[in-house]
């Protein structure tokens, strides 16, 4: 897409397994993307794809078998300031990881993580300021603590946060985001069966106190997404019993939920997601779209109120 038509479809390199789940992530210094791969062999693969040309290449292993291919064991993000790219994987009850400067990759490094059983959901952000960037990993479900998040600081890992657990082994139970400034990084995860999601924030030396917002039901499934021009940041979701909803954060504390759909498609595939407008009259603005049980709909929030839901 150049902002007003599509390209031809293209193909990356075959990773030799039928292609479970995919993420993408923009290079900030440089004409490249990073698509990495979760194979249902359990592989985790990762390859650059040159914006000048749109050729793939580079591919690099990062995992050979993740410990269960139907949770996406990975993920991959840019380091801001540097360039350079981290592909992470979920490697038994610890991670592994790679970096990619540009030019080469990286031998294969470990994690090591805290918690007590198998890897199996990852995620990462990138602080928009620095080279930091937040990992959160959600283990084997047990019913005790399933979240640690890390802290990546440019050369090293660090800062371990365990909070939450998940009921649903299927659900992910992860947003995660940085304000724009940098300041502040805020995780969510799923807190059992609380009727709630518990959250705790990154100031970028320390981590302040857990503490919760309740939903009505248990927090499956959810997305962070950060304003521009404002440290103010939106977490939309669905819950246990289908309602989805939203609340926000205005840089010190997270709002009371508000819901915008009692019945959403599926608690299995987190059927919402979420994005500020950023330019004009609705600058500021909160677009959030969902599936309901029967078509797609979306609503926004306009700096006082939640409009109605409309049909896409």
């Amino acid at each position: 897409w150049n902002g007003s038509v599509w390209g031809n479809e293209l193909s990356g390199i075959s990773v030799g397994a039928t292609i479970r789940f995919a993420e993408a992530a923009a290079a900030p210094t440089r004409d490249e993307y990073m698509i990495a791969t979760e194979g249902s062999t359990g592989v985790v693969d990762a390859q650059v794809i040159n914006g000048a040309t749109d050729t793939a290449g580079n591919i690099a292993r990062i995992n050979t078998a993740v410990s269960d291919p139907t949770q996406r064991g990975f993920d991959i993000a840019y380091e801001t300031t540097s360039g350079d790219a981290l592909a992470v994987s979920c490697y038994g009850t610890e991670a592994t990881y790679r970096v990619w400067n540009g030019t080469s990759w990286t031998a294969t490094s470990t994690i090591n993580l805290g918690v007590s059983t198998n890897c199996e959901w990852i995620k990462l952000v990138s602080d928009p300021t620095s080279d930091e960037i937040m990992m959160v990993v959600r283990d084997t479900t047990t019913g005790a603590i399933d979240y640690e998040a890390q802290v990546w600081n440019g050369s090293s890992w660090g800062n371990a946060m365990q909070m939450g657990s998940q009921v649903t082994i299927a659900n992910e139970g992860i947003a995660v985001e940085y304000e724009e400034s940098g300041g502040q990084a805020i995780v969510a995860v799923s807190n059992g069966a609380n009727n709630n999601f518990i959250w705790n924030s990154w100031n970028g030396s320390g981590w302040g106190v857990a503490a919760t917002v309740a939903t009505g039901n248990d927090f499956e499934d959810g997305r962070i997404v950060r304003d521009v021009g404002t440290d103010r940041m939106t977490m939309c979701y669905i819950h246990a019993d289908s309602d989805i909803g939203y609340a926000t954060w205005g840089g010190s504390a997270c709002t009371t939920f508000i819901e915008v759909e009692a019945l959403g498609n599926s608690v299995n595939g987190r059927p919402v997601s979420c994005e500020y407008e950023t330019a004009g009259a609705r600058d500021g603005y909160t677009m959030m779209v969902h599936s309901d049980t029967t078509q797609v709909e979306y609503e926004y929030w306009n700096g006082s109120a939640t409009t109605a839901p409309a049909v896409i």
